[in-house]
């Protein structure tokens, strides 16, 4: 509001100075023309010292020729950006148009239509004009979208487009018009829509200061903020002074001085836009500012200083996500008076516990597709950067085609922003890497057991559902409660030992005790793998899950997607290899050890041996966590009239059960075989 007055202030002042006749402005200046002004002919220029303090002195159009310098260098830059890394439409296109510009103005700038000579002796630069309607709206569209994150746009950028197309459209109708009183009705008018478009505009970089990470992002939008309004709010004073309106410089001076402003306007602050969209080292800038520094005005060397304080590596809003996840958290803010509910961009490792409630992690779903995306994701991931590997659509591509299709969805991997080496990321053994890269550690599946530790039954036929989707058939065995699961791990281990179950998936609910006298903990000494569900990437479930030394976990179910299909693969395939390493473990156990039973006798005696009393009081209640001294109860999940758990495999052909009978020597070489088929994927 203050720049808005101050330039109000300007224009009134500037339309009480008496305008000078031509001759006198051509002596001021220095300007010395070949002909009248008014004729077209050929014009020659030699530039004075007062007009460009500070600059060197230019010949004839030699100053357009910096712009287009700029303009193919800045092309130039975002051809190799799109290549590495990304690229927006909106500078391209801004690019491209103010070349477009350049190249006609050096060769066609006074010839018609690109100046305008109107019976009423007012020349008006159209092609000025024009590039405006051009370029202009496109800036606006970016300065909508700073985080380069919306799809769509909003009413504000509609907004800001049509007050901007006012400004253009009564400003250049104030150039045509004489000058009187039209004039000045015609450039008020255009004021009124500006001084719109500053107001739509400071909301805008507002509301972007409080989005973006803290840190060099916001530095970027406040420099973008100051390159903006300093510019954009010369160019009405410009047309007050200049030709257009009321002569008090001349046309060559006005020229020269829309040029800076072009500059600084649509190329620098393009490319300070595309620095906050992609992720680049910017100490060439530095480099070149301080050799060119010596003979460059005084705002020049200020500029210099600004990019001094970004000369570093940074992490932007792209590389942000990729890193850290979609993870906003609300801020409320004072907008023109009014509060405003904003969504900041947050690392959910450095945000306060007190403010998990304001957290929201909106997923890579919708993000997981956009070239630009993978392409920064490839680039990071050859220089050793870690990234959400919920991004990476080739590996998850690959797990899914493996399934035999079906409907998918996506999600987060169980270890988050967690490194492998991180110490938040101990006692997860070797699932870590497993979570991290599915592509790598995930195979074909083999027909196998798990038990289900549940808080009640509500969730019992979401998991069915999801191990029947499994390219492999797998016998469920659910139990409610931690007592009834250890239980039946019991029976498994009688039954065929610690190879029989493949692993025990466990609710959130039962991991509150990480000690060894909780479940997790006891379940472990019986030597049974544990997973669990549940992992959010931000909020206390986190940090419950991961500190519960579990084998593995998964992330969700969350409603309407459940869960993703190949993390859930990744996660079974891993329990299958630790069950693996652990029967290695055991070769010197003799063969008479191993319960020469089949498939169907151990299913029915695992059935058959938990109690099938029915109470409608039995079933624990569903509360974190429940202890392990409940009294031991009748499985719910049971029929009465029928001993043997249901499976919604049982169309699928069943198990098939170690061979016991076989004698030593063709066990020994059956486990060398896996010994060495596990050695060689661990190696690969």
């Amino acid at each position: 509001m203050r720049i808005c007055l101050g330039l109000l202030a300007v224009a009134l002042a500037t339309l009480t100075l008496p305008c000078p006749p031509v001759n006198a402005s051509l002596s001021k200046f220095k300007l010395f023309f070949g002909n009248p002004p008014g004729l077209v002919p050929n014009t020659t220029v030699a530039y004075g010292e007062e007009l460009y303090r500070g600059f060197h002195q230019l010949q004839a159009n030699g100053d357009w020729f910096i712009v287009f310098g700029s303009c193919v260098g800045a092309l130039i830059f975002y051809g190799v950006a799109a290549w590495r890394t990304t690229c927006g439409w909106e500078e391209v296109y801004v690019c491209v148009i103010e070349l477009a510009h350049v190249l006609i103005a050096i060769f066609h700038e006074i010839e018609s239509p690109s100046t305008l000579y109107l019976s009423t002796g007012n020349q008006v630069l159209w092609l000025r004009y024009a590039e405006w309607l051009l370029s202009c709206p496109v800036i606006l569209i970016h300065l909508s979208n700073l985080t380069g994150m919306k799809d769509d746009y909003s009413k504000r950028t509609m907004g800001l487009l049509i007050s901007d197309i006012g400004t253009i459209v009564f400003g250049t109708t104030a150039a045509m018009s004489p000058p009187n009183y039209l004039k000045v009705i015609f450039w008020f008018c255009g004021l009124s829509y500006g001084v719109t478009t500053f107001y739509l505009a400071a909301k805008v970089y507002i509301e972007a200061y409080h989005t973006v990470p803290k840190g060099i992002c916001r530095k970027i939008v406040r420099f973008m903020a100051w390159d903006y309004f300093g510019s954009w709010c010369m160019f009405p004073i410009l047309f007050v002074l200049g030709p257009e309106g009321f002569g008090h410089i001349s046309a060559y001076g006005s020229v020269i001085a829309h040029q800076v402003l072009d500059i600084t306007s649509k190329n620098i602050w393009s490319m300070a836009g595309h620095f906050l969209r992609v992720k680049v080292r910017i100490l060439w800038w530095h480099s070149a500012i301080s050799t060119c520094s010596a003979g460059w005005p005084t705002f020049m060397l200020e500029m210099s200083a600004v990019y001094d304080s970004l000369v570093k590596l940074y992490l932007q809003i792209h590389e942000h996500i990729i890193v850290h996840g979609n993870i906003t958290k609300k801020t409320k803010i004072t907008l023109a008076g009014e509060p405003v509910e904003v969504e900041e961009y947050v690392d959910s490792n450095e945000v306060d516990p007190a403010e998990m409630d304001q957290v929201q992690d909106k997923g890579t779903q919708a993000l997981a597709h956009r070239q630009s995306f993978l392409v920064m994701r490839n680039r990071m991931q050859q220089k050793g950067v870690e990234v959400r590997a919920s991004l990476d659509n080739s590996d998850r591509d690959q797990a899914e085609n493996g399934m035999g299709g079906g409907a998918v969805t996506m999600g987060q991997w169980g270890m988050g922003n967690k490194a492998v080496g991180d110490p938040g990321a101990m006692g997860l053994g070797m699932v870590t890497k497993a979570v991290e890269e599915p592509a790598e550690k995930t195979g074909p599946l083999e027909p196998g057991r798990v038990i289900l530790c549940m808080p009640d039954v509500a969730l019992v036929d979401f998991w069915r559902l999801q191990f029947s989707s499994l390219p492999a058939p797998f016998e469920v065995y659910p139990a409610v409660g931690p007592d009834m699961t250890l239980q039946l791990v019991q029976q498994s281990l009688q039954l065929g030992g610690p190879s029989f179950c493949d692993f025990v998936l466990v609710a959130p609910d039962f991991l509150q005790n990480p000690s060894p006298s909780g479940l997790v903990g006891r379940l472990k000494m019986m030597g049974m793998r544990v997973a669990a569900y549940g992992w959010q990437p931000a909020g206390p479930m986190r940090q419950l899950v991961e500190s519960s030394n579990v084998d593995g976990f998964l992330e969700g179910p969350t409603a309407p997607h459940g869960v993703n299909r190949s993390q859930f693969s990744a996660l079974v395939f891993r329990m299958q290899q630790l069950k693996k390493m652990a029967s290695m473990a055991a070769l010197g156990t003799p063969p008479s050890m191993l319960p020469p039973t089949t498939s169907q006798h151990s299913t029915a005696v695992l059935a058959s041996s938990v109690p099938t009393s029915l109470q409608s009081d039995s079933i624990p209640a569903a509360f974190p966590g429940q202890g392990l001294g409940t009294p031991t109860t009748a499985n719910p999940l049971f029929s009465v009239m029928n001993s043997s758990p249901p499976s919604p495999l049982s169309s699928r052909p069943t198990v098939p059960a170690p061979m016991g009978a076989e004698g030593e020597a063709v066990l020994m070489q059956q486990l060398m075989a896996e010994i060495n088929q596990l050695r060689a994927e661990l190696q690969q």
